[in-house]
């Protein structure tokens, strides 16, 4: 008997599942799975065979995670012959992208969120050309095309974007967010590209080739969040036309571009790496108004000198700092220490402060007193990323432990800051290193008082 009314009980809810309207079904429960889930539904029923097809929402961003993971070779080498330019891998993403526009293409007309994320070089441009033209056609509101190319050293051809079509410019005017990474493009194509999104909010541009210049011009731009990296090319920017709703600017480079901004005045994320004069720079007459600031500079013993030309600091809530002498191999002396910390202490209400280490080990670095006499009573988050275990990374850990007594949160991230997000390993190193990594980093929790919490990443 109690079997029986286990097993009415399951049919019920079974039911009441399948008797969902198909509107429901598709626009607000299969969207909440990735597109490899919302396609094995296709196996439930006969009804719930055609149903994912028609989700609106298309996320075709490959799970390199996965594919790492299935990889018995440890070694990153190895993982980047796996990934190479024209390898089986490649081919075999292709297919299944071809696959699944195929079948989504007959039985949905329209499109959301359209991603590609894998090594693919120019033999692909035909692929990629087509799946493009598709998504615009289905009107897209979330386009993504990156090739990984940053993580390759080798030449090679990177795939095209292609130009648009006349008849599809109309279906620009959906486009509200804008990435491309790793591919070949040539400024007047991007400017035409950008012209016609007129209400485009998002923008990401990295490792574009033969790209020398970003032009965003027109009466107005919607823009909101704009993001250049390692464009090494690129020699302009200029946002020409006001962006009343830019609230985000980062332009992480070495390249020193010229940089115009018309009008930017809701801006309070700014992130600025490059070889540049930071008190010239055409934003900095907006660093007041900054909830989070994130400077990249090579020298901070050269800042040190230049800190009675900050404007008031006092609204900044984060503050990242990438510590950039660690590239060239310098050791971190007391004179860059003292311009490090005379800059923390010149934002008072910072809540979260992030320290990037991005390379070699530190040497000869003295924090006795540098850190000492800290007045931030609002800091409640340290962030370390790019940690690697060192012994002076450890005592610069302790250290700001002790200084900071408002402190409710360490975040130790071991990961490597030039590799987070990548398709082939986001530590720099083997596997069997991760471990042993955290470890260390586990080992600061002795020097915390109950009430600060240790995140390892």
């Amino acid at each position: 008997m109690a079997k029986g009314v286990e097993l009415a009980q399951c049919s019920e809810l079974v039911d009441r599942l399948s008797s969902l309207p198909d509107d429901i079904l598709i626009d607000n429960i299969l969207p909440l799975f990735p597109i490899k889930e919302a396609a094995r539904t296709s196996i439930l029923s006969r009804r719930w065979r055609f149903l994912w097809p028609r989700v609106p929402f298309l996320d075709l961003d490959f799970d390199a995670s996965k594919m790492v993971a299935a990889c018995p070779l440890l070694d990153r080498d190895s993982r980047r012959e796996f990934f190479r330019y024209g390898s089986r891998a490649a081919s075999d993403y292709v297919d299944w992208v071809n696959r699944v526009v195929l079948f989504h293409s007959r039985r949905s007309n329209s499109l959301r969120l359209f991603r590609i994320r894998f090594l693919l070089d120019e033999s692909f441009s035909q692929d990629i050309d087509s799946w493009l033209m598709l998504s615009l056609e289905k009107g897209v509101e979330v386009l993504e095309l990156d090739s990984c190319r940053r993580l390759l050293k080798e030449r090679y051809r990177p795939c095209r974007f292609p130009s648009i079509q006349p008849r599809l410019f109309p279906k620009l005017n959906l486009l509200k967010s804008l990435s491309l990474a790793g591919v070949s493009i040539k400024n007047d194509s991007l400017e035409h590209l950008l012209l016609g999104c007129e209400f485009l909010e998002r923008l990401h541009l990295c490792c574009l080739k033969p790209l020398t210049a970003v032009n965003v011009t027109g009466p107005v731009s919607r823009l909101q969040y704009i993001d250049l990296s390692h464009c090494l090319c690129v020699r302009s920017i200029m946002l020409s036309a006001p962006t009343p709703d830019l609230v985000s600017f980062t332009y992480s480079d070495w390249a020193n571009p010229h940089v115009h901004v018309e009008l930017a005045p809701r801006l309070v994320d700014l992130f600025i790496a490059s070889n540049f004069d930071l008190f010239a720079h055409p934003l900095s007459r907006y660093v007041a108004q900054l909830q989070t600031l994130h400077l990249h500079i090579e020298y901070w013993s050269l800042a040190q000198g230049d800190l009675h030309r900050f404007p008031n600091l006092s609204g900044l809530k984060h503050l990242k700092l990438s510590l950039a002498w660690l590239n060239y191999g310098l050791s971190l002396e007391r004179e860059d220490l003292r311009g490090l910390t005379s800059l923390i202490k010149a934002a008072p209400s910072v809540q979260h402060l992030t320290l990037v280490m991005e390379s070699s080990p530190f040497r000869q670095l003295m924090v006795r007193d540098e850190f000492a006499n800290f007045d931030l009573q609002f800091l409640r988050v340290i962030e370390i990323v790019g940690w690697r275990g060192h012994e002076m990374e450890c005592k610069l850990a302790v250290h700001l432990i002790k200084c900071v007594t408002s402190l409710e949160k360490l975040i130790i991230d071991c990961r490597a800051p030039l590799l987070l997000g990548s398709i082939i390993d986001e530590y720099g190193f083997a596997k069997e290193k991760i471990g042993e990594v955290r470890r260390n980093a586990l080992e600061l929790k002795q020097a915390l008082s109950s009430k600060v919490k240790l995140v390892v990443i």
